[in-house]
């Protein structure tokens, strides 16, 4: 019985991370979205494709502006464009 609280208690502390940083990029994304005047349907599927990478969960959080995301490096780019509908790219 101690084994297996002790898998549940580890399976929890694993899980818990990877969901603060879903909701945290899904966060960023809907501020970005609000303050850009853009839809934030995108944001779920960005959510999922950035929320396990620290570095892009970071570069994430410093756009701002459309130019900033023009700007943003080829891995973001590779992980969130397939998100978003081409109509709405700017780059």
């Amino acid at each position: 019985m101690r084994n297996v609280i002790l898998v549940l208690v580890a399976s929890v502390l694993i899980a818990a991370p990877a969901h603060a940083t879903y909701n945290q990029a899904m966060e960023q994304c809907k501020a970005f979205a609000d303050a850009n005047k853009i839809s934030e349907d995108p944001c779920v599927c960005i959510a999922k494709a950035i929320g396990d990478d620290a570095a892009l969960l970071k570069e994430q959080a410093g756009l701002k502006t459309m130019d900033d995301y023009n700007a943003a490096s080829k891995e973001l780019h590779a992980a969130i464009d397939p998100c978003v509908p081409p109509e709405q790219r700017s780059h």
